[in-house]
């Protein structure tokens, strides 16, 4: 949501300047974006994209609940509580987005580091050293540009 926010220039100055969010992810150009995102570039509803994005993976009963810390998901959480019942919201996306998207960007730090962490220990066991090798040995195989197992 932050990458489509940002290719408006105005959303670029409060999210960059303003508010200092830098953390990014650098995905492929292939991956398509998600259907959240996509009804955000439609219909322009920031609040509607971020209780969305909440309700997938932050509320305590999402399907896809990411590990965050309590603090995080509980000043997320009454953000959402006093945002909620409000058909027209008398705040705008700009207003909005300075309230929220500090707290999106820290939890997407925080899932962030404990990926990095299950990373880390990961390349230490045996199985990352033997699927690093079986890779190589395939890589060597083929002569297409994706990673061969």
């Amino acid at each position: 949501l932050k990458n489509i926010l940002k290719k408006d220039i105005k959303y670029t100055t409060i999210l960059s300047i303003d508010l200092g969010l830098e953390f990014s992810l650098i995905l492929p150009d292939s991956l398509e974006y998600s259907m959240i995102v996509k009804e955000y570039e439609e219909n322009g509803l920031f609040l509607t994209a971020a209780n969305a994005l909440y309700q997938k993976y932050i509320d305590s009963n999402a399907a896809l609940e990411v590990n965050i810390s309590a603090k995080t998901r509980n000043y997320l959480e009454e953000k959402f509580k006093d945002i909620e019942g409000h058909e027209t919201p008398s705040k705008n996306n700009e207003q909005l987005i300075i309230e929220i998207m500090p707290l999106f960007e820290k939890a997407a730090l925080e899932v962030s580091y404990l990926m990095n962490d299950s990373y880390s220990r990961f390349k230490r066991r045996n199985v990352f050293h033997e699927l690093m090798t079986a890779t190589s040995n395939a890589d060597e195989d083929c002569s297409c540009s994706c990673i061969c197992f």
